[in-house]
């Protein structure tokens, strides 16, 4: 948007001058990640992503389930969901979680009542999932 279009009206706060769409390549701290694609629109301060087949190799360690090297640092506290999944898990996985100030995601599962982390040993080999999550910038 060569110096942007407004929306609704003629005044700054109608303006839009930032859309962006591009791929990003997710990793993960142990093990690799391999999926079918990752994409993300920004518009403004809103980014959301999708993360489509997403596999982990390691699904042996207890280390807690992360996807990384998001395409813009989260400025505040955001939960997605996980759109669909061939995880032999129990259903209770609730929320895709990124933090303030982070480039990740972590995985809860909703626990009485409360949210705890998900651990890579909760997963099988055959795992595989598509998930989306938006979140805001101030990139």
């Amino acid at each position: 948007l060569s110096g942007g279009v407004y929306l609704g009206g003629t005044g700054s706060a109608n303006k839009l001058d930032d859309y962006e769409t591009g791929t990003w390549t997710p990793t993960t701290g142990s093990g690799t990640i391999t999926t079918s694609g990752a994409q993300y629109t920004k518009i403004g301060n809103v980014v959301t992503i999708i993360i489509a087949n997403a596999q982990f190799s390691d699904y042996t360690t207890s280390e807690t389930l992360q996807i990384s090297n998001l395409p813009f640092v989260s400025d505040e506290d955001s939960v997605g969901t996980i759109m669909a999944s061939r995880i032999d898990t129990p259903a209770n996985w609730d929320a895709i979680f990124t933090g303030e100030g982070s480039t990740y995601l972590r995985f809860y599962a909703n626990v009485s009542g409360g949210f705890s982390a998900i651990n890579r040993t909760e997963l099988s080999a055959s795992n595989s999932m598509y998930l989306q999550i938006t979140y805001t910038t101030s990139s």
